[in-house]
């Protein structure tokens, strides 16, 4: 399958020919469908406070979103195992795993 990925996006199966193996995320390479990148953007400019999970940050047009949120006013919170190039713009910065990370805050919410 990965080999296939080289040169056939969204991959199709080789048994019918549908794109049904296509998992419901972007893939590398692949555009963000229009309409949710014009929501994500809409969203950010309304925006209090956005989270970032387990982004490089460095993939565009989808690291522009976190950028409109902070000129829009916004606080940011970035959480990621390594550094982005955003944290310096960021009010929280907590490196770890998303899967770990966010476990922790929604128990210290909770409490």
């Amino acid at each position: 399958m990965q080999a296939r990925l080289d040169v056939e996006m969204p991959p199709r199966c080789q048994s019918c020919g549908s794109t049904f193996l296509k998992p419901t995320v972007v893939l590398f390479g692949e555009a963000m469908p229009a309409t949710a990148l014009h929501e994500a953007f809409e969203l950010a400019g309304q925006a209090d406070v956005i989270l970032v999970v387990g982004s490089s940050l460095v993939v565009y047009p989808a690291a522009d979103v976190p950028l409109a949120a902070l000129r829009a006013g916004a606080r940011m919170v970035v959480v990621n195992a390594e550094a982005t190039p955003f944290d310096r713009f960021a009010s929280v910065v907590i490196h770890g795993r998303s899967g770990e990370v966010l476990p922790h805050i929604a128990s210290l919410i909770a409490a």
